[in-house]
């Protein structure tokens, strides 16, 4: 699985929109996080988190909002430099393309006859090992999210299991714990949101959802129909019948287990001190009567 096959869905993928009073490389950018669509196909909305803003200050938008609006395509080099390719939404040239370099983010535009296509893991790092470390983290992170969708779209038979970050459209949290525990029609997830434990339909198409864990990535693009498959579903039967306990659940399995400890131990303590008291009574009443003036031995300890 090293193809990195083009993405039809926009969520994950950066957003820049132009801005005729300001320099191209101050238009505003960010990332799309949701995407909503009529059936039809019309009035597309895009849930965006802009760059160097709070994630809280997200925003619906729609195409028409802006002058102009570019949405990356595609990986390619231009003069030995990796950069990421933006398709325009209405698109003003059919030969210049606009495109951002993954080193230091500047943009300009292109003629996309001076672009090198590579559409495979290999020879992405294979153009990216004279970069900086930082540098080859975001290419890494690019190609990982583009595996994450291929993964969550193309073998959903092999999700049930596996803990994900889903992004939080309409909650205070940015990302919500949740558990796989079965896909539906349409490439839609069955998913358990672990904080308030309650199942849920999400769509991967329509909003970003991440592997907890990254490792998971090629196990399912490399296993996707062998011996991985044949583990997420018992995974699944197991997480269906224990979720994850809360705080409270937690606390009562652990009073119910120190409860028989206390239970057998202190009435054995009770007993033995009322044997050990009654006979020290009875016999100082009869020493009493006996002899007042004889003193009473105690009784071993």
């Amino acid at each position: 699985m090293d193809v990195i096959q083009p993405r039809a869905e926009y969520v994950g993928k950066k957003i820049i929109v132009k801005d005729t009073e300001l320099e191209i490389n101050l238009w505003k950018s960010g990332f799309i996080r949701c995407s909503t669509i009529e059936d039809d196909g019309t009035d597309l909305m895009l849930l965006v988190e802009w760059v160097d803003q709070s994630w809280e200050d997200r925003e619906w938008v729609r195409m028409d909002d802006f002058p102009q609006v570019f949405i990356e395509s595609q990986v390619s080099t231009v003069k030995d430099k990796i950069v990421l390719v933006f398709a325009a939404v209405h698109a003003a040239s059919e030969s210049n393309v606009l495109i951002e370099f993954f080193n230091d983010n500047l943009r300009d535009f292109v003629d996309k006859d001076t672009l090198t296509q590579i559409n495979t893991v290999g020879q992405i790092m294979k153009a990216a090992r004279s970069e900086d470390c930082k540098t080859k983290e975001d290419i890494m992170n690019w190609i990982n999210l583009q595996r994450t969708q291929q993964a969550l779209l193309q073998y959903e038979n092999s999700l049930p299991g596996i803990r994900v970050l889903m992004y939080g459209i309409n909650s205070t949290v940015r990302w919500i714990n949740a558990l796989i525990t079965g896909h539906g029609k349409a490439g839609r997830l069955q998913v358990l949101n672990e904080q308030v434990l309650t199942p849920t339909i999400v769509d991967p198409r329509e909003i970003q959802v991440m592997f907890l864990d990254p490792n998971m990535i090629i196990d399912i693009l490399d296993n996707n129909l062998g011996v991985y498959q044949r583990r997420s579903r018992r995974g699944t039967s197991s997480a269906n019948v224990s979720p994850l306990p809360t705080p409270k659940r937690r606390s009562s399995v652990t009073k119910r287990k120190s409860l028989p400890e206390i239970l057998v131990d202190k009435p054995k303590r009770e007993k033995l001190g009322s044997n050990n008291k009654a006979p020290q009574r009875k016999r100082t009443s009869r020493s009493r009567k006996s002899n007042s003036s004889t003193e009473l031995t105690p009784l071993p300890q």
